[in-house]
């Protein structure tokens, strides 16, 4: 397992620049069939604005940042999870689409400040050959890019605010350990 000094959050994003590593982690999270358990539950393929989903999971909390189109799904699957802190605009606020995304990326800062490292599930399974580059997140996931305007307070590039550690092997072994109805009897 990856050493507890080393980091101590695991961000991840769906939607734009969402990838096989976050997608690996999304899909265990919902159990390993995502979020369709149920003859009411939705599928996440049908489920509309998934871009509009951040994770971040510490060792005391996990936070879901989600939208009113798809927080319903998602919580069906995730909403058992122990101190699950959900940031969630209402429908009307919702529909204000520059008080939405100013609302996500305050969100995004509020998640991630107090965090020095945070890893990332950046490929689906880890290959030696493959090469992580913490600066490819500021071009290839708007709401890090986000994380610099000045308009929101220009908190400058995330990757110099925050260390952002490839987390694809030590994940790689808690999926073998862990099973994903395993963590549905743990949450």
């Amino acid at each position: 397992m990856a050493p507890q000094q080393q980091w101590r959050s695991i961000g991840s994003s769906a939607g734009i620049g969402f990838n096989e590593g976050c997608s690996r982690l999304f899909e265990w999270l919902c159990g390993g069939n995502p979020l369709s358990s149920g003859p009411e539950s939705e599928n996440i393929e049908e489920v509309e604005d998934m871009e509009d989903v951040i994770i971040l999971i510490t060792s005391d909390s996990v936070h879901l940042y989600c939208n009113p189109i798809n927080s319903n799904a998602l919580l069906q699957v995730l909403g058992k999870i122990n101190n699950l802190q959900l940031h969630c605009l209402n429908t009307e606020l919702y529909k204000d689409s520059d008080f939405a995304q100013e609302f996500k990326v305050k969100t995004f800062i509020q998640m991630t400040t107090p965090h020095a490292v945070v890893g990332v599930p950046y490929f689906a399974v880890h290959d030696p050959s493959q090469s992580f580059d913490p600066m490819k997140l500021e071009s290839e996931w708007p709401i890090v890019m986000s994380y610099a305007a000045e308009e929101l307070g220009g908190h400058g590039f995330f990757t110099l605010g925050h260390e952002v550690v490839e987390l694809s092997p030590y994940l790689e072994e808690v999926y073998a350990e862990l099973d994903p109805s395993s963590l549905r009897d743990m949450v």
